[in-house]
């Protein structure tokens, strides 16, 4: 009874137990999934189990979150039931997994912290040890039964943020069973606005399968097709298989991982590729890409087409076969020729091209890539970092040969190591016309160029060589006061570049730019040359610094003006620049040689601030050889030099402000040593001065000091003679004409001397004068002005010249002339035909004839004025009489001339030019 009794109470305790614990197994299940799934780094997890029936259990809810690089899977399963039979169960087996509803979304993801990263370590290692458990052999192995019979898919949602096209919301439904010892499944998926899928995956091993992808539609073709199978060798296991691809059917599926666009359906091409590959039986799966036995080999045949690459270009076309093989220590692979990948692309929104916006903005442009023969190359993927190798004509072209831009890239060889890239050798062609944003930047209406050259890397170094035929053309270049219609520009010789990533120092080699056919407008002159060239001696530098000498020249530089043009120069700059200063030595020079000027500047630009300094040598003058007016032709200037020299220096100073050029100031010494020449019809021999300028930035030139002149001669037909002033004065650049200070003028006259104390003229603001006092004028050299046969005399005058400078000319008021005491002696011989036809005139003159054949004067006389229309009219007073008269008495004459002064002094010239051959040359211009 006891016995009876306890058993009882056994067995209701063993009968509530099972009640206790069927009750209590939904939140113990729930609780030990959900830490069990946490420990395997998911994220977000909630499970809720029912309670298991006899023929069924059901699954509430399941949600968890996983992170991926970039990216979090969010799983959200809900209303799952497993049916089963208690005799399936307790062996092991359940016979329908039903899955109502799951939902799959993959989102952009943040940054991984520090726990989720610890989280995926932990699982990736778990997985290695799975792949180290796994060895070569078990790959071929049937695939073991799963307890369930089936599993029943009624909806699976799948969303990728990412993705585009109308598969990134995928809606799923299927079956997975197992049927002839083989595992099948059977998929219909569709996406948003597409047709539905059938997805078909059978096999009985992982290496012995078949996958079809196709519409689910009559006759439909498969979108992707998969076969493999594999065959053991006692100790190795080959594998071989085939994967072929319909890029059309595919478009919806490429949308997912690819942002091909919006016009998707334009996709077409097929891939087909077939491989095999061969390992050691008891490799493990984990080692399977290390192990010395394990060999791939395959081709791959590829015509795609895609609309668009969203990011990169439109209308991306791939054609080419190849083959490639490989094992743990290498990958080879051979393109043929034909090869081809091209593109239509945006130059501002390529990604990896934007830094080179700014020299593509052209709108759409082709990019190809293509084989002309066949390349090859080997990827060492078992060293460390890979080292890889690729030999082979491969050319990269952008733009069109006959469009604004082309430019193209002939890679022969590449050699790198991981992301390093040791050795490569390419050509490079670049072709075309710069964008309109450069136009402003670079003052031009349009820019084109050509250039040729080759390209090596290799280590850290960068060299390249442009080939002699490299040009740059420019149009309508205008840059304040210069203006090039248009100008070309040439590499004479090849160009050597490089640069040094490790150091960032670059360099270039000597070269020489010939500016072809070269000319510019300055101002309203036009400017030829017959060469100019830009010779580039030493370029180097790096991303702090660099160092520069180069030097320009221009020959034969003619400046043309209202069909005049100056004699030919040759210029010369060389230029020194660092960050620190710049220098530069400028050498101009006439073709003849008679001129020569060299400058020399300095710029320092930390302060702004810089000098020049230049030298005049001497410029000698020669009749035959160099005067002044063979410096342009026709000579329009009143003024011309023919002996004699001039020299000078000259210093400048300025300062940058707001990227302005301000001059600050400069002194210039000239010195003039027996200058001779002509100014209108005046001759000046003899001409000696030194002088000392001071120039005040752009505002004013002053005398530093008093300069003394002297002139051996001044012919105007009366001779001046050993003139010597002291000048001095200054210049307010504003004005036409400078202010001028002449003191203590003296010189030779007629016999005499003339002197001044001087005068302080403001030659822009006439009128202004001064008074000349002469002395000693011999009264016979007055008389042969007049250029009367038969006049003499002699005396000595002395008298006061008022002279007044007008705007019309020169004036003389109350000018005087008086003969010293005693007196003096005139003598007038008429010749017979001039008697007889003045006593024919007027009787009375026969008396004055004879009076005036030797009449010895007292007191003579003579007032002068002067108009600005250059009539001379002359008041004289003569008393005296005629001694071989002896009954005479004393005669006083009034005598009144009027003579037109440029006419007597261009008559005075014509009789010198007569009488001298050398003054002769003289002649007006």
């Amino acid at each position: 009874m006891n016995q009876a009794f306890r058993s009882m109470q056994l067995m209701v305790v063993f009968v509530l137990v099972l009640i206790g614990a069927w009750l209590a197994f939904p939140s113990i299940a729930s609780t030990v999934l959900e830490w069990w799934l946490q420990q395997q780094g998911y994220e977000q997890v909630a499970v809720s189990v029912g309670r298991p029936g006899l023929r069924s259990m059901s699954v509430p809810r399941v949600a968890l979150a996983r992170r991926l690089t970039g990216e979090m899977v969010t799983v959200s399963l809900t209303n799952a039931q497993a049916e089963y039979t208690l005799l399936g169960l307790l062996s092991g087996r359940v016979d329908l997994l039903m899955l109502r509803q799951l939902s799959i979304e993959i989102m952009t993801a943040s940054p991984l912290s520090h726990e989720s990263e610890h989280s995926t370590e932990s699982v990736q290692d778990a997985s290695e040890s799975l792949l180290n458990a796994l060895t070569a052999s078990d790959v071929v192995q049937r695939l073991p039964f799963f307890p369930w019979d089936e599993v029943r898919l009624e909806e699976v949602r799948l969303y990728r943020q990412q993705a585009t096209g109308p598969l990134q919301t995928v809606v799923m439904s299927g079956t997975v069973k197992h049927e002839r010892q083989s595992l099948v499944a059977e998929m219909l998926l569709q996406g948003s606005d597409t047709i539905p899928y059938e997805l078909r995956l059978s096999g009985q091993s992982i290496a012995d399968m078949s996958l079809q992808l196709r519409a689910a539609q009559p006759n439909a073709p498969p979108v992707v097709l998969w076969r493999s199978q594999a065959v053991p060798k006692e100790a190795k296991v080959h594998i071989e298989g085939v994967l072929e691809i319909n890029v059309r059917e595919l478009a919806p599926f490429l949308a997912l991982v690819v942002p091909i666009g919006p016009e998707w359906q334009r996709v077409d091409g097929n891939v087909t590729l077939h491989w095999a590959g061969t390992a050691a039986s008891g490799v493990p799966v984990s080692s399977l890409l290390k192990d010395p036995s394990t060999e791939v080999n395959a081709t791959i045949q590829v015509s795609a087409v895609l609309p668009e690459l969203r990011g990169y270009g439109k209308n991306l076309a791939v054609k080419t076969t190849g083959s490639l093989s490989g094992n743990a220590r290498l990958i080879h692979w051979t393109l043929p020729a034909g090869a081809s990948v091209t593109a239509t692309v945006g130059g501002t929104a390529m990604k990896g091209l934007e830094p080179l916006g700014m020299l593509v903005q052209y709108g759409p442009q082709s990019m190809r890539l293509d084989t002309t023969q066949d390349s090859t190359g080997e990827l060492f993927w078992g060293e460390s970092p890979p080292r890889y190798t690729a030999s082979g004509p491969l050319r990269v072209s952008y733009g069109s040969q006959t469009g604004a831009l082309y430019a193209e890239c002939v890679v022969t060889q590449v050699i790198g190591r991981g992301l390093t890239l040791d050795h490569a050798d390419g050509q490079v062609l670049v072709k075309g016309v710069l964008p309109p944003a450069w136009h402003p930047w670079l003052k031009a209406r349009q820019v084109t160029g050509e250039l040729h050259g080759e390209v090596t890397w290799t280590g850290t170094k960068l060299r390249g060589t442009l080939g002699p035929s490299t040009t740059a053309a420019f149009a309508d270049f205008n840059q304040g006061p210069v203006r090039i219609s248009a100008g070309v520009f040439q590499l004479e010789g090849p160009l050597r570049l490089e640069f040094d990533s490790s150091t960032q120092q670059w360099s270039s080699g000597q070269a020489n730019w010939v500016w072809r056919s070269p000319r510019l407008g300055l101002g309203r002159s036009q400017i030829a040359m017959q060469r100019a060239a830009l010779r580039i001696d030493r370029l180097e530098g790096s991303m702090r610094t660099y160092r520069a000498e180069m030097t320009a020249t221009m020959e034969g530089l003619v400046v043309e003006r209202s069909r005049a043009r100056s004699a030919p120069f040759d210029l010369s700059v060389g230029i020194e620049a660092d960050p620190q200063v710049v220098k530069a030595d400028l050498r101009t020079r006439s073709r003849d040689g008679a001129i020569k000027v060299a400058t020399q500047l300095e710029h320092a630009w930390s302060t702004g601030r810089g000098t020049a300094h230049g030298v005049l040598e001497p410029v000698m003058f020669d009749r035959a050889r160099f005067r002044l007016r063979q410096l342009w032709t026709p000579w329009a200037y009143p003024i011309d030099l023919i002996e004699g020299s001039v020299t000078g220096t000259f210093d400048w100073r300025w300062i940058t402000n707001a990227q302005q050029v301000q001059l600050q100031g400069g002194v210039a010494d000239i010195a003039v040593e027996r200058l001779g020449g002509q100014y209108k019809d005046v001759v000046l021999t003899g001409i000696n001065t030194k002088l000392k300028l001071a120039i005040e930035g752009l505002e004013r030139v002053t005398f530093s000091r008093p300069s003394e002149v002297t002139i051996a001669s001044i012919q105007t037909g009366i001779d001046v003679t050993d003139l010597t002033m002291t000048v001095e004065g200054e210049w307010d650049l504003h004005e036409q004409l400078p202010l001028l200070e002449v003191r203590n003028i003296r010189c030779g006259l007629l016999g005499g001397t003339a002197t001044s104390q001087g005068v302080r003229a403001d030659l822009g603001y006439p009128p202004y004068g001064l008074t000349v006092l002469v002395q000693g004028l011999d009264l016979q050299k007055v008389l042969s002005l007049e250029q009367q046969k038969g006049l003499q005399g002699i005396g000595i005058l002395d008298g006061s010249i008022p002279l007044t400078m007008t705007s019309q000319g020169v004036t003389v008021k109350d000018g005087t002339l008086e003969a010293r005491p005693p007196g003096g002696i005139i003598q007038y011989t008429a010749s017979p035909d001039a008697a007889h036809a003045v006593s024919q005139a007027n009787a009375n003159m026969q008396v004055v004839l004879q009076a005036l054949s030797n009449f010895h004067y007292t007191v003579l006389q003579v007032g002068a004025q002067y108009a600005e229309n250059g009539t001379l009219r002359l008041q004289a007073r003569l008393e005296g009489k005629n001694p071989d008269q002896k009954n005479s008495l004393p005669i006083h004459f009034n005598l009144t001339v009027q003579e037109n002064i440029p006419m007597l002094l261009k008559s005075l010239r014509l009789v010198n030019q007569l009488e001298d051959s050398v003054r002769g040359r003289f002649s007006r211009p």
